[in-house]
């Protein structure tokens, strides 16, 4: 490892191990008391994405997928975009296997060269970053996740802005009863290799989870003078945890390293993160109190080839209060504020952006349960740093018709608040066009209406369907203002039609069956100052997609899967022309883990394997057929 990292996890770690000894301090002071834990069979239908309070993915009013920890180890995946490929009403865009910025789209709801209309979470805390507002899921290895929850629909009344498509959230390993060190170790093609070391542990109230990982590769193509576009990775994750019977506590910090060669530029990158929480529950009357706490911070240098190098240096601090009140058994109350500070120094090309701003917020959100029938309500008001106002909200609803079928539907508003590159990045030029930023911007909105029905089957089947229509207004792109600049604006207005199918089925013991549909119709109804493409199909959208899965697990714990994809073509202009079409591509994976005694698991995995060649953008021309194999040890 570089001292760099060596030395930015060493400062990471101080915060957290001050943490621990006040943690166990509390332990050693409290009465003794078993505390129920969550077992690894229960923790993947534990969510918190959808409705930012505990519920169970079946119990949940909207569209929710929980991508499990076994699910997770048995497909071998190596970041985050990996594990979301492939289900219902997700788009992913690059690979953060080899690098590439990785862009997630939920529901047709893309945004440009980032991802910026998807919240990402880590834990419920935002990872978007404060200057251009997206997260990059590429730069968060999995091998210290617990689960990915991905929520789909507005959740901007729970969570605030970017909640547009909805919400993906990642989970964080914790320490259990059973003490388990983890080593992880993986190579192949395109010389890319990856490694990693876990250890989790509990003692009585108090819990732990440390993980350290790095992954190289040097790229399956080359940039136009001949460089390998290559990558080079370092990741830390400190979890620690004091959980009593009336105060719980929890120091959360995360570090990412990552160095490469792009085909415009050469990347550095480092991100920091600390959270702090404090649970506590009040008595004889049901309700609980959390409070939390966390700081990012990142640094990024792109040094262009023959331009200058263009710096960002960013900080967010951040936390919420938020208290939920147990009204009987069926009715719960959840009502909190959000406040966060976002400051960015970014030395562009034509000039420093030094910008900071203020976002606070105030939400409200009631469960009830009636009989075999289940409502959500959920309102929140934001205020930005330049006076910017928005009030979303939700309501939702389900009703089993039987022990078996359920019925749920719902309306949500939700918004996007402009970032600071889109109101104050200075005249930018790009070939012989000149991009501004603009400060008048106002906030994105849509509008979503969902319906679906979710029904189980004999022998471990579930049947899931789920219509909608979204009505987004206000989205910004870049308009011509005088001679060759463009300025942001806010200029279109899309509908968006959709239909989601997934399912599950056990064919026989020991081999499932998981498949996903996805159909997406959106098109411009309004595009000022370009009225030709209204009523073309909205670009970097997909109509149809397509995904199965078979995973065979005979006895002995070895697994053997294989995975098919079908995307379809999209087109990355709004002018819908040739030029701009993207073909459809059809992808085969398959993968084996084998168990040989001691913990020890010889893994293959093998992308691709019809070697298709395909582009997700214009300038990103995918991997063709790549093997890797490793082993996983686990005591």
């Amino acid at each position: 490892m570089s001292p760099a990292f060596t030395t930015t996890t060493a400062l990471l770690m101080r915060i957290p191990s001050l943490t621990l000894l006040v943690l166990a301090g509390a332990a050693t002071h409290a009465a003794a008391q078993n505390v129920p834990r969550d077992s690894a069979r229960t923790l993947p239908d534990l969510i918190v994405t959808s409705t930012r309070t505990a519920t169970q993915a079946s119990g949940a009013a909207g569209s929710v997928t929980v991508v499990d920890a076994a699910t997770l180890t048995a497909r071998q995946s190596p970041t985050a975009d990996d594990a979301l490929r492939g289900l219902a009403g997700v788009s992913v865009v690059g690979d953060g296997r080899y690098g590439e910025e990785v862009r997630i789209n939920l529901r047709g709801l893309n945004s440009g060269f980032s991802t910026q209309r998807t919240l990402v979470l880590m834990d419920g805390r935002p990872l978007t970053d404060e200057y251009l507002g997206h997260a990059d899921l590429g730069q968060y290895p999995l091998d210290a996740i617990e689960r990915i929850e991905v929520g789909r629909g507005a959740l901007s009344a729970a969570w605030g802005s970017n909640a547009l498509g909805g919400v993906v959230n990642l989970r964080a390993r914790r320490g259990s009863p059973t003490p388990r060190t983890t080593l992880t170790a993986e190579g192949g093609s395109f010389g890319t290799w990856r490694g990693a070391l876990s250890h989790g542990r509990q003692w009585g109230r108090v819990d732990a989870f440390a993980s350290a990982g790095a992954s190289t590769t040097d790229g399956y193509r080359k940039t136009s003078a001949g460089q390998a576009v290559d990558w080079d990775g370092r990741n830390a994750l400190l979890n620690v945890g004091y959980q009593g019977a009336r105060v719980s506590l929890r120091s959360l910090s995360t570090a990412f390293i990552g160095k490469g060669t792009d085909e415009l530029f050469d990347r550095d990158i480092t991100r920091l993160a600390e959270d702090l929480s404090l649970r506590l529950a009040h008595g004889r009357a049901a309700a609980t109190t959390e409070v939390r706490g966390y700081l990012t911070h990142l640094d990024q240098d792109l040094a262009w080839h023959g331009a200058p190098t263009v710096g960002y240096r960013q900080t967010g601090v951040g936390g919420y209060v938020a208290h939920t009140r147990v009204i009987g058994q069926r009715h719960q109350v959840l009502a909190g504020a959000d406040l966060r500070r976002n400051a960015a120094r970014v030395s562009e090309f034509a000039g420093v952006v030094d910008r900071h701003e203020t976002i606070a917020a105030a939400f409200l959100q009631d469960e009830i349960t009636l009989g075999r029938a289940g409502l959500l309500l959920g309102v929140r008001a934001d205020r930005g740093g330049t006076g910017d106002r928005a009030l979303t909200y939700r309501a939702g609803a389900h009703y089993d018709l039987d022990a078996r079928t359920r019925l749920r539907g719902g309306i949500a508003r939700a918004f996007r608040a402009p970032t600071l590159s889109d109101r104050y990045l200075p005249p930018t030029p790009f070939g012989p066009v000149i991009f501004v930023g603009n400060p008048d911007l106002e906030p994105e909105t849509a509008v979503s209406v969902e319906a679906g029905v979710v029904r189980q089957f004999g022998r471990g089947t579930t049947l899931e369907l789920t219509g909608y229509y979204i009505r987004s207004d206000g989205f910004w792109d870049f308009l011509a203002d005088t001679g060759a600049v463009f300025r942001a604006a806010n200029i279109t207005e899309v509908p968006v039609y959709g239909v989601e199918v997934s399912g599950r089925a056990t064919l026989r013991p020991g081999l499932v069956a998981e498949g996903s549909y996805t159909f997406t119709d959106a098109s411009y109804e309004r595009f000022t100052g370009n009225p030709a493409v209204e009523g073309n199909y909205v670009d970097d959208n997909v109509k149809h997609a397509a995904s199965l899965t078979l995973t065979w697990t005979p006895s002995g714990g070895s697994t053997l899967w294989v995975s098919g994809f079908r995307s379809g073509h999209r087109y990355t202009d709004p002018e819908n022309t040739s030029a701009g079409l993207l073909p459809g591509y059809t992808l085969l994976s398959a993968g084996a883990s084998v168990q040989v005694g001691g913990g020890l698991d010889l893994r293959v995995r093998a992308d691709n394997l019809l070697d298709r060649r395909y582009r997700t953008r214009p300038e990103y021309r995918q991997a063709g057929r790549a093997v890797f194999a490793g082993l996983r040890l686990s005591r």
